[in-house]
């Protein structure tokens, strides 16, 4: 299943419990696949927010608004299935995981980890010049990673919304943020725009995208 992270964010975290729980971003690791899951549990420790495993994560309902976790409030006061707990009213960051959680991440993917929500808005540059801004990214669910991101590349947020499939970034600048690509800024200019009917995306489409960027 591909989903947009602003899809993903949009729904409830349904624990064990049947509390509800708000998703604000996601972890993942140099090769692009998520590792943890930030979610606000202020129902249940008041201000706080958590990075929960991706394992503890069902597949996503967004017919129903709803993304299953397998975790109640025991289990994260006990520290059973979460990362890090973040001070009241604070982010949480990677640099809060243990050794321990870091290795146990690096299992799945790669050394060091990073919260995709900086990436937001930062600059995309083509191989030669810039293509655009980043508006989103696109999650494969059947495995968990990034699969594509979306840039926005016209006068208004809504305009030549360009699909990218990471395996055309050459290389992810966390901390100025900025994003390279191996391509021109042509090549995106002239991709595919993102199709999606309703919520979901279209494999379809997906592969057109791949097949464009000589990926299929």
């Amino acid at each position: 299943m591909l989903i947009r992270l602003k899809d993903l964010k949009s729904l409830d975290a349904v624990a064990s419990d049947d509390s509800r729980h708000t998703v604000t971003d996601l972890f993942v690791g140099d090769n692009h696949r998520v590792t943890h899951v930030v979610v606000d549990i202020g129902s249940w420790f008041e201000r706080q927010k958590c990075a929960m495993r991706i394992a503890v994560f069902g597949q996503p309902d967004v017919a129903e608004s709803v993304w299953p976790v397998t975790v109640a409030a025991a289990d994260v006061e006990a520290g059973e299935v979460v990362a890090a707990r973040a001070p009241e009213d604070a982010e949480v960051e990677p640099e809060m995981l243990s050794q321990a959680e870091c290795e146990l991440a690096a299992a799945s993917s790669s050394a060091d980890l990073h919260r995709v929500g900086r990436l937001l808005d930062a600059d995309v540059m083509g191989s030669d010049k810039l293509a655009g801004s980043l508006m989103d990214v696109i999650v494969e669910t059947d495995g968990w990673h990034i699969a594509m991101l979306v840039i926005h590349a016209g006068p208004t947020d809504m305009e030549h919304q360009r699909v990218i499939p990471v395996g055309m970034v050459a290389d992810i600048d966390w901390s100025t943020p900025r994003i390279t690509l191996s391509c021109p800024e042509s090549t995106v200019d002239s991709s595919p725009e993102l199709h999606e009917i309703g919520d979901r995306i279209e494999g379809k489409w997906y592969n057109k995208v791949l097949g464009y960027y000589g990926l299929g």
